[in-house]
């Protein structure tokens, strides 16, 4: 997961924390694989809102308050104004929308600057949260952002080998051997001549 997350910040990702609603939480918790469900909930509202499923990434994590909610990142096809709000309407309803205290907190989103970071704040509360909701799915990759993830990998295999042939030696070139200098020459170095 942790390469998908490098691909993503290669390619400019938005990072995003989202809090759930209460009736989402209790679906969440009751539930065998709490990732499947919150992936189907947001590429279902994603192909209705944006009209595709997003390349994202999340995991789940029970913080110290007992919070349950998610920390990810995703792709957007632009940073203009209009999509990130549509990619946070987005997450707000894949999450349960939020009325009242809180509602204004549902979706935090900035534009991914520190992928290690980014990575150890995801994964602090691990172990906590797979105890709490009784199983390890608590990541979820797309296949989207997977299959970017392989094309980017594919085309830097593709610039290395092409680097590899630009820049080595033919395995049959021989280095040119050392001639000795002529006398002429010699005579013309000593200032002889």
């Amino acid at each position: 997961m942790e390469a998908t997350f490098d691909r993503a910040f290669q390619r400019e990702a938005i990072a995003f924390s989202l809090n759930f609603s209460g009736k989402k939480i209790a679906k969440l918790e009751a539930s065998a694989d709490p990732a499947r469900d919150l992936s189907c909930a947001t590429n279902r509202v994603a192909k209705d809102v944006l009209g595709f499923a997003l390349p994202l990434a999340f995991s789940f994590e029970f913080s110290d308050d007992d919070r349950l909610h998610c920390h990810g990142v995703a792709i957007l096809p632009d940073w203009e104004a209009e999509t990130v709000n549509r990619f946070r309407q987005v997450l707000k309803r894949a999450g349960g929308m939020m009325h009242g205290l809180g509602a204004g907190r549902q979706v935090d989103v900035k534009v991914l600057t520190d992928l290690k970071g980014w990575n150890g704040y995801r994964m602090k509360d691990r172990d906590r949260t797979i105890a709490r909701l009784g199983t390890s799915k608590v990541d979820y990759t797309s296949n989207a952002l997977k299959q970017v993830a392989r094309e980017d990998h594919d085309a830097d295999l593709a610039r290395q080998k092409i680097h590899r042939k630009t820049h080595s030696k033919p395995g049959s070139a021989k280095k040119p051997s050392r001639v000795s200098p002529t006398r002429q020459q010699q005579e013309c170095a000593s200032g002889l001549l």
